[in-house]
């Protein structure tokens, strides 16, 4: 039966995952020309490593989809705030335009380089110049001397020989440049803690052999999600309410049929393992525990009808286990997944996250 049912699970996920992504794959955001005139549309939301050439962009559902490189637009923006600008780099002799990713914006802002390799990091100064952070071929931190010159108007602000070169120790320099704050001499750059990202999630199960069981009845559930970051393994924590209300069939003592309503209403907390294939599809296995209190209903008292059908249902803690799959969309992400009980069920999820 379990068999069955992961079958089934795994074809109906494939088959409809194209038309989700179909739907899905345009999000709000605007684009600047190089006029500065700004139109607002939806953009497709690509791979991250793609959009450094260019965009999918249209200003409706219905209307045309143009592309947009680097040479035909100034910059473009989601709706979240992520900023992507075209500019113009110099390498081996060749100049070519490409999108770079602002990742924080300041005096001094921070952008990326977006593509399939490795991803530079260049500072905007505060006349528009574009400056490319590296080592020399040689080793040399030649990014130390560049940042060097580009804070020298502020005479507290000194370059720590430690600085690294990677994002959030390069935050944290330009958000004390940014007020001019005095560093004691000891000051080091500590690494940030492992960021951790934080969503609402909606959930609700539907169980899927509901007639064998004499069961029928859906579950819901809220919960703040905290997930940790990783290049293809995440995993996840999430802890909420959940609440069940269902309906259950059983024989009394004189052989006639009943029908019970029984009502579920506890804490649910369960960790999340995912693996991403890319930037929009990941599989998981979940794995938890729901403390379960079942109130009293017509007829007998529901632990009886519950310890008949199952004796675990009957339990305040339940323990349960499963597979899914997520389609994720900027900030939005769709959860489809199965538990693999005696009672299983399909179960769809929404979450949104806040940071």
């Amino acid at each position: 039966m379990k068999t069955y049912i992961l079958t089934l699970f795994t074809l109906l996920l494939f088959s409809y995952s194209p038309t989700l992504y179909a739907q899905w794959s345009f999000v709000e955001g605007k684009i600047e020309t190089f006029d500065n005139k700004i139109s607002e549309g939806l953009i497709k939301s690509e791979v991250y490593s793609k959009l450094g050439l260019g965009i999918q962009f249209k200003t409706s559902k219905k209307a045309k989809t143009n592309f947009l490189g680097p040479d035909e637009i100034k910059s473009f923006t989601f709706f979240d705030g992520d900023h992507f600008e075209s500019v113009e780099l110099s390498k081996a002799k060749v100049t070519e335009k490409r999108f770079l990713h602002r990742l924080y914006k300041g005096k001094l802002s921070l952008y990326e380089l977006v593509n399939d390799q490795a991803r530079p990091l260049y500072i905007k100064d505060q006349n528009g110049n574009f400056h490319f952070l590296c080592l020399s071929d040689i080793g040399k931190h030649e990014y130390l001397e560049i940042l060097a010159d580009l804070v020298s108007d502020c005479e507290k602000i000194r370059v720590p020989d430690n600085l690294e070169l990677k994002f959030s120790t390069l935050q944290q320099f330009l958000e004390a440049y940014e007020n001019c704050e005095n560093l004691p001499e000891t000051y080091e750059f500590k690494k940030k803690g492992i960021p951790i990202k934080i969503s609402a999630l909606a959930r609700v199960e539907i169980p899927i052999a509901m007639h064998q069981n004499n069961i029928t009845g859906l579950s819901y559930e809220y919960a703040a999600r905290f997930l940790f970051p990783g290049k293809t393994f995440q995993t996840a924590f999430s802890m909420g309410w959940y609440d069940l209300k269902a309906t259950f069939l059983y024989i009394d003592e004189e052989g006639i049929q009943n029908e019970s309503i029984a009502h579920f209403k506890g804490l649910n907390a369960r960790a999340d393992f995912l693996w991403n294939f890319n930037d929009h599809f990941s599989t998981y296995i979940f794995a938890g525990v729901r403390t379960q209190k079942p109130e009293m209903t017509n007829g007998l008292p529901i632990a009886t009808i519950l310890y008949d059908i199952d004796p675990r249902m009957a339990s305040t803690l339940r323990s349960y286990q499963g597979v899914g799959a997520a389609l994720n969309f900027n900030r939005h992400s769709l959860l489809v997944e199965t538990s693999l009980q005696r009672f299983p069920n399909l179960g769809l999820g929404y979450a949104f996250k806040l940071n």
